[in-house]
């Protein structure tokens, strides 16, 4: 199955997807956001799925696998893999009789994500339905760019379109067709819509409110990528540096080595900033700082207190 999903599976999404990697939408969505488009503007939806996993109908994977072409014999295999399951509540400490579900996907089965991005697939396909019938008008930057509809990482969904009330209920109506079939229902508490600069405040008040979903001023961490809405500051890594911090404040490492500590250093601490820095430039401060942090924890450890430090070349080939 993993390598028909690159045929199967639009360029809009990125997860799971062999050849496709997330900063690809990072990098489009950060070109995107400071961006301006005609005299109406435009908008993002951000929108959460309530436990995206856990409410996918099984009826809705099966007709899926259908829609893209898979043997009967096959799909009869993966459909005996998700309804072998039965489930027990634990009621007042007593268990209860078993029973069957019928939706839900188990995290961490390996072709759990690809039966999702699949399913995902469906949405997608309405939404490029909705646009082919000049019904849901995408947004381009600049103007001669391909149209930008919706960039999709797993659950991770973005909606483009332009900013008005008509538009608003065209993508209700794909959201809803599609929560109807597949099981999934929309977060409105974690939902966002974020509105492009030249989009005045009465209209911005109205598409929410008709929407039932909040406004942002700010994107903000996307796939864990800080997107900037103007000038990039030091504050926009926040984020980041409190991930490094939190991770140095709970690692018990008085005892290691420096080579404990070094081992520790590479594939975590540095790691973070090098997924960030893959989509987008990272300021000199923010830099200087993370160098800093790395430094003292490679040398004293989580407080900072340095117990040795590196010498100037120059120093070391001084003579005594």
């Amino acid at each position: 199955m993993k390598s028909l999903l690159p045929k199967l599976i639009s360029p809009s999404q990125a997860s799971f997807v062999p050849g496709r990697q997330l900063r690809d939408n990072v990098i489009v969505l950060q070109k995107v956001v400071p961006s301006k488009s005609g005299s109406n503007g435009w908008m993002i939806l951000k929108i959460d799925l309530e436990k995206a996993y856990d409410r996918l109908r099984w009826s809705f994977i099966e007709d899926s696998l259908r829609l893209a072409g898979f043997p009967e014999p096959w799909i009869s295999i993966i459909m005996k893999c998700l309804e072998a399951c039965s489930m027990r509540v634990l009621w007042n400490g007593i268990p209860s009789e078993s029973f069957h579900p019928s939706r839900g996907i188990r995290q961490g089965d390996p072709i759990s994500p690809y039966l999702f991005v699949l399913a995902m697939e469906r949405l997608g396909h309405c939404i490029s339905q909705a646009v082919s019938d000049k019904c849901w008008r995408p947004i381009s930057i600049p103007r001669q760019a391909p149209a930008i509809s919706h960039l999709f990482f797993a659950d991770e969904l973005l909606l483009f379109a332009k900013a008005s009330v008509d538009q608003i209920a065209v993508v209700n109506q794909c959201l809803q067709q599609f929560d109807n079939l597949s099981g999934q229902r929309v977060n409105m508490a974690k939902s966002k819509i974020f509105f492009s600069a030249n989009v005045d405040m009465p209209l911005r008040t109205h598409i929410c409110s008709t929407a039932g979903i909040s406004l942002t001023e700010d994107i903000g961490v996307y796939l864990g990528v800080p997107i900037f809405n103007g000038r990039v500051t030091k504050s926009a890594f926040d984020s980041m540096l409190s991930q490094i911090d939190a991770h140095l404040a709970g690692w018990k490492v008085q005892y290691l080595s420096l080579a404990g500590h070094v081992t520790l250093a590479r594939p975590v601490l540095i790691a973070l900033p090098n997924h960030v820095m893959q989509s987008v430039y990272i300021p000199r401060v923010v830099s200087d700082e993370f160098d800093k942090w790395v430094r003292n924890f490679v040398l004293g450890g989580p407080s900072g207190e340095k117990n040795s430090s590196f010498s100037k070349l120059e120093s070391g080939n001084t003579p005594c």
